[in-house]
């Protein structure tokens, strides 16, 4: 290389220092984020409480580095190695993802550190009430907590999520064709015909 080639590379150098620099730290930028969330109206307090949560989790693990300096494979590392279930690490993943999105977005990286980081879901396994367990429930329910009948109904013999039976409401019933409107939320809306025990 010419002399000039040299003093290019050493000013570009200089340049990449200075500009790494002045980039805060990302214990900063977790405290910033988690404000940045907090001003948004629309999320639930359940939401907000595991922001806070992961940004102490990004902020013990990365704080001390600059956004620049996670790299893909130390972060899959680091969530693999963490004793939990895979559903967990997704859940990890999610709001890391998330960060480091809100720090691309604001400009002090240009890439997402966490892109291509994928974990399985673990095998689903789900316990059933029997019969009856299922009528001392809803006995239960009935004799302590009137007002949830309904819900408690509709999760029973309509199979609805939780979060479903929460947002329905009386409009959301047609009796003449016994069809049920379950209002979008995370899973999207849906129409579906009930079977005559979960009408009664």
């Amino acid at each position: 290389h010419t002399p000039e080639d040299a003093v290019a590379h050493y000013v570009r150098h200089l340049g990449d220092e200075i500009s790494k620099q002045a980039k805060p730290f990302i214990r900063e930028l977790a405290d910033e984020w988690v404000e940045y969330k907090k001003a948004d109206t629309t999320l639930t307090k359940r939401f907000l409480i595991e922001v806070n949560a992961h940004a102490r989790f990004i902020k013990r693990k990365w704080g001390d580095l600059k956004p620049d300096e996670p790299k893909r494979n130390q972060i899959d590392v680091l969530i693999k190695g963490l004793k939990i279930s895979n559903n967990t690490r997704r859940k990890y993943l999610r709001f890391i993802r998330m960060f480091f999105k809100w720090v691309v977005e604001e400009g002090h990286i240009a890439k997402n550190p966490t892109d291509g980081i994928k974990f399985k879901p673990d095998d689903f396994t789900a316990d059933f009430y029997t019969p009856v367990e299922t009528s001392k429930l809803l006995r239960y329910v009935v004799e302590h907590h009137k007002d949830l009948v309904g819900y408690f109904a509709l999760l029973t013999f309509a199979g609805l999520r939780p979060s479903e039976g929460e947002r329905v409401q009386w409009q959301d019933y047609s009796p003449k064709v016994n069809e049920l409107f379950i209002r979008a939320g995370k899973t999207g809306a849906r129409h579906i015909i009930l079977e005559p025990a979960a009408v009664a």
